[in-house]
């Protein structure tokens, strides 16, 4: 280990070498032993605890009582920088914690600090290199005119190392100068190990526990991912496990959609009302730029392209300073929310109320959850095309089914009451028959049309009951087909709608198969809603028989999709699906809920 000295005249007072000799005996012995007694404290200390500001104020506490100084501090090395994390000060004077000192600044000595040398100055005020930059230090720190360092004459760092790896460094001040010498370096040296050992302690533990909060955050992330298809919700879910594991002060998230050219605030954790309120009006001024008729070629997702950190609120992007000096915030990080094929999607924002530095380890989580997020909208937008794919089908098998039934039925209507009136006038009793197939075909129509606003109006179910629309299907069913649909009903259930509507399309479905597959001519229909009345004790029982043709229920053919989505449907909500069927003699098609 090299020691830098900045020199300074010596104009010390001569002493006898008798009296020295005797002085520097019982200075060394008596030193010697609160050095042993402070070291075996820190030791202590260190063993005991892993919380490292309490160990770094122990090692700074027992370094005063050991040798005199104005003040000590511990600083870290932390990416390109010297970072403060623990200060001591007889004036009760120090340098803010989590302050961050460049290595270019007072850069020869960071440089001999970062090669593992010793760095005494004798007078911080001469004209030495070393001197120019401590001065600079301070400067930077902010406090050159304030006590104890505008008194301050000798200075000494030590570096922490562990390991040949220089972790940071340990740093000691006094009013006289030419105060510190070799001896001095030693038992900082010593000390400077104890928190060397301290900081990997501490480091380690953190490693641990980041490691078991970012498997938490990514288990939960990924749960609430699949958990709904809601991107609002699933979302908010994202920001709540930013907030509740990893312990970020505040977050939002904002999506960008490329047609409309919008940002759009989706989500926010702990954001004050007129904040959110600035938010989207930056978004609709944006907006009303892009859409201006003079407008440039300004890309609002140009600015999603890669991460922002905001680490010193003086040197934040323009759009985010009103936010925050509104929300107090010192540190944030903006991660682009992209898709898979490098669409951007939006933006993913976390932020501290104190400093804050994020660390590579922290970036790649962050990024991981906004690579959910991405997953989160790509899936609202697949479910989204889904529904809207589904509900054209949906359009279009109604437009047939109307086609089918009651268009064909009032074509028929019409028909009939033509040759009812032709007949009127030339041989009126033979209008009786027209006239009775004009009012079967509106009997027929009618169920038709009931059964199809049902279609549309699936909410009836909780107004109108159960049994009201089993009971419109059947009516359609045999209007249409001219089947022997008997339909028991069971008093109205007291059961969640979910499960009301499981039933009701579990019976469509069965009765579609009738008319399909089977060729049969009376269709039993029978629901069952009490204990008693079930022989397997469920609360709710749907029975569809019918007497046709049947088929082999471990055979392969394409009606078992229909099967197979009547069982799922069951199943979805605790209940199950039984058919039982043989080669002409009929099926038999079960759904049972128990509902408790």
């Amino acid at each position: 280990m090299t020691t830098h000295r900045g020199h300074a005249a010596d104009n010390r007072p001569t002493v006898t070498p008798e009296r020295a000799d005797h002085a520097r005996l019982v200075e060394e012995a008596d030193r010697r032993a609160r050095e042993t007694t402070a070291l075996l404290e820190i030791s202590r200390v260190v063993a005991s605890s892993l919380d490292l500001n309490e160990v770094l104020v122990a090692i700074l506490d027992q370094l005063g009582a050991i040798t005199e100084h104005t003040g000590a501090s511990i600083l870290l090395i932390r990416d390109d920088a010297f970072e403060f994390v623990a200060a001591r000060s007889d004036t009760g004077a120090r340098a803010q914690i989590g302050a961050r000192l460049p290595f270019t600044v007072g850069a020869g000595i960071a440089a001999a600090i970062q090669r593992g040398d010793v760095v005494i100055i004798d007078d911080v005020r001469s004209d030495e290199p070393m001197a120019a930059d401590y001065r600079a230090i301070i400067r930077a720190v902010g406090v050159p005119d304030r006590p104890p360092f505008n008194v301050i004459r000798s200075w000494m760092a030590v570096p922490l190392s562990l390991k040949e790896r220089v972790l940071g460094t340990l740093t000691i001040s006094w009013t006289e100068p030419s105060y510190f010498t070799e001896d001095h370096a030693r038992f900082a040296g010593a000390f400077a190990d104890q928190a060397a050992l301290a900081l990997e302690n501490a480091r380690l533990y953190e490693e641990m526990r980041s490691s078991a909060r970012r498997f938490e955050a990514l288990s939960r992330a990924d749960s609430e991912l699949f958990r709904s298809l809601d991107l609002n919700t699933v979302l908010q879910a994202l920001l709540d496990v930013t907030v509740d594991v990893l312990g970020v002060d505040k977050s939002m998230v904002s999506t960008w959609d490329l047609d409309s050219r919008m940002m759009t605030l989706r989500a926010s954790r702990n954001l004050a009302a007129g904040t959110l309120a600035y938010i989207r009006e930056i978004f609709i001024q944006r907006t009303q730029r892009l859409d201006a008729p003079n407008a440039t070629e300004e890309r609002y997702d140009d600015s999603l392209a890669g991460v922002i950190v905001t680490e010193d609120p003086a040197s934040a992007p323009p759009h985010l300073v009103p936010i925050i000096e509104a929300e107090g915030i010192e540190s944030m990080i903006e991660i682009p929310v992209v898709s898979r094929d490098g669409r951007p999607l939006g933006f993913f924002s976390v932020a501290y109320t104190t400093g804050h530095h994020f660390d590579e380890a922290e970036r790649r989580l962050l990024t991981a959850l906004a690579e959910r997020a991405a997953v989160a909208i790509n899936n609202a937008e697949l479910f989204e095309r889904a529904q809207r794919t589904a509900s054209l089908e949906e359009r279009q098998r109604l437009a047939r089914e109307l086609h089918d039934s009651v268009s064909q039925a009032l074509y028929g209507i019409a028909l009939g009451a033509r040759t009812a009136r032709t007949l009127l006038d030339r041989d009126p009793p033979a209008a009786v028959e027209p006239v009775d197939y004009v009012l079967s075909l509106a009997d027929v129509g009618l169920a038709e049309m009931r059964a199809l606003i049902f279609e549309l109006r699936p909410e009836s179910l909780e107004s109108e009951g159960l049994n009201a629309a089993v009971r419109k299907q059947v009516e359609a069913v045999q209007a249409r087909h001219g089947i022997q649909v008997d339909f028991q009903p069971c008093d109205e259930p007291d059961l969640p709608l979910p499960v009301k509507e499981a039933v009701y399309r579990i019976a469509q479905e069965s009765l579609h198969n009738v008319i399909k597959h089977s060729r049969a001519t009376h269709v039993p229909v029978t629901l069952a809603s009490t204990a008693a009345a079930t022989p397997v004790g469920a609360d709710l029982q749907l029975e569809v028989a019918d007497n046709g043709s049947g088929f082999d229920p471990a055979g392969d053919f394409p009606g078992h999709l229909g099967l197979r989505s009547m069982r799922e449907r069951a199943e979805k909500l605790g209940g199950r699906v039984e058919i039982s069927s043989h080669l002409h003699a009929g099926t038999r098609v079960i759904a049972i809920f128990a509902v408790r």
